[in-house]
């Protein structure tokens, strides 16, 4: 679940994924949230303009819906808009509401990467967002049944005034509000028109990145800020991309002021990351990560600093496991795509979920290659997204009796709530499996053919900028490899043993290296 301490100088909620699954499906009484799409909005101040895009681009914006709250009433709601962002492993992420990041001293051991990004460095990043989230938005908040609303204007994290048109406007790290037993809140987060000038970001001190930013309503004992009964009822995420200028960085083609443009150069610097295998009997799970490094030199312009890697990007690759003959040779086994996103200015280890391997029996004392290749950031996304599409369309040829029959969770998508648009896929054991496959069809193809981004493209170059290759115009720009040997099985873990690696990086941009570590990365942190 949560971790809130809202009067705490390092205040910061860790959401888990358990907590959103208990969220998505009801789990707690009282006051429902509703689950929304998330929300893109794109904000220039070259072309003075805040547009939308993505999945939910070509709908009227919709405000979260929170209702039933008869059970809660005389309790308050609490409203937090805070900076989401990944931990070291990217399945895990913070949110925090006040701008602070607290020191969890952890770090990635056996790292291939030269440096790591330190507690200091990290909190710059969650501060710089968090002043641009606070100077850039508000919440917008009022009753579908235009029932009066119960809240304190001046409290002691937020401020709440009334607007001309009768919504309430929130400003603050944690907003309270009454519940009276009639009230339907309709809560929205808004970009403010201001942001769209350039002097205003200046005075700000707001430059050029994305925000991933996530709206949390709680149902809470008290407006004290210290009480204990704390429930979580929903959240809603939002990315709020600040474009730089055409003279700052290479961006993608002009279409108007009503088409947002992204970098064109790529700079995540990919490794081979922790690798596990479980299972027995033809029945075994490959559970891997990359190692992912999203920095890079910044370019300044008319006192305006950023770097492609201030911005979101896809990080996308075919991975392949095949096994070594005793005369060296490879026989093919199977064969997946790894797919996660790499935060602004962020550094971890990226899972994609689990893959269960087709019919395929592993045996111990049996050497094993694995390659993941990375051939255009763009074309890896689209063949990701198109082969997704193909297997819900081939499961829905599948018999069964609906209602009945549960489809099993789907391996190859595994975790991929880093993928925007991918986050809010249906269930599967729906009675109506029918309209489930075409919810998540509908969804799928939103990725591949309404969005905007990512976009396309041009150049792959390294953290210093200084070396770079075009995109697409080789067999890859990056393929890594391992190759090992598995042991024995930890019976209390259900994990295989894995011994006497070879790493390999062959990559024309970020380098080639060759490597027998004793350990692959993994995420350590240090007793508190």
């Amino acid at each position: 679940m949560s971790r809130i301490g809202f009067l705490n100088k390092s205040v910061t909620a860790v959401i888990t994924l358990l907590a959103i699954v208990l969220q998505g499906n009801g789990a707690l009484a009282g006051c429902k949230m509703s689950r929304d799409p998330k929300m893109n909005f794109a904000i220039s101040t070259e072309t003075q303009s805040i547009t939308g895009f993505g999945e939910a681009a070509d709908t009227p914006q919709a405000p979260s819906v929170i209702e039933r709250c008869q059970t809660d009433s005389g309790k308050y709601l609490m409203f937090s808009l805070g900076v989401r962002r990944p931990t070291l492993n990217s399945d895990v992420a913070d949110v925090s509401f006040d701008g602070q990041l607290i020191d969890t001293k952890c770090s990635v051991a056996n790292s291939f990467l030269k440096d790591q990004p330190d507690y200091q460095e990290r909190a710059q990043v969650i501060d710089k967002q968090y002043k641009a989230l606070r100077a850039c938005t508000f919440l917008q908040i009022y009753d579908l049944d235009n029932k009066p609303i119960d809240f304190t204007p001046s409290q002691d994290h937020c401020q709440i005034s009334r607007q001309q048109n009768g919504t309430l406007k929130m400003e603050g790290d944690y907003c309270f509000l009454r519940i009276r037993p009639n009230n339907r809140f309709a809560v929205t987060t808004i970009i403010k028109d201001e942001c769209r000038n350039a002097a205003y970001m200046s005075a700000h001190g707001i430059e050029p990145q994305d925000i991933e930013a996530s709206l949390n309503a709680y149902v809470v004992g008290d407006a004290s800020g210290i009480s204990t009964d704390v429930d979580p009822i929903g959240a809603t995420k939002t990315r709020i991309y600040i474009a730089p200028h055409s003279k700052l960085l290479k961006l993608s083609e002009d279409f108007g002021a009503e088409t947002p443009r992204f970098p064109t150069e790529f700079n995540a610097d990919v490794h081979m990351g922790e690798l596990k295998i479980r299972g027995a009997n033809e029945t075994f799970t490959v559970d891997m990560s990359l190692l992912v490094d999203n920095r890079s030199k910044k370019s300044c312009y008319n006192g305006m600093c950023a770097s492609p890697s201030d911005f979101d990007v896809p990080v996308v690759g075919e991975v392949e496991l095949s096994e070594v003959r005793r005369d060296g040779t490879l026989n093919y086994m199977d064969s997946w795509w790894h797919a996660g996103l790499a935060n602004p200015r962020w550094m971890g280890l990226m899972k994609s979920g689990p893959h269960i391997l087709n019919e395929t029996e592993l045996k111990p004392g049996m050497r094993y290659h694995m390659t993941v290749t990375f051939v255009d950031p763009l074309e890896d996304f689209t063949l990701f997204t198109k082969d997704i599409q193909q297997m819900v369309i081939d499961l829905k040829t599948l018999q069964g009796t609906a209602g009945l029959d549960v489809i099993t969770p789907l391996a190859s998508l595994g975790n991929l709530t880093g993928l925007v648009g991918l986050d809010n896929l249906p269930s599967m054991s729906s009675p109506n499996m029918d309209t489930e496959m075409e919810r998540i069809l509908k969804t799928l193809e939103k990725l591949g053919k309404d969005r905007n981004w990512p976009s396309y493209f041009d150049d792959i170059c390294n953290s210093s900028r200084a070396s770079c290759v075009k995109a697409g115009k080789s067999k890859f720009y990056s393929k890594l490899s391992v190759e090992f040997t598995i042991g024995e099985l930890d019976p209390n873990e259900g994990i295989w043993t894995l011994k006497d690696y070879v790493v390999k990086r062959e990559s024309p941009v970020f380098g080639n290296y060759t490597t027998r570590p004793e350990a692959l990365p993994t995420v350590t942190c240090e007793a508190q």
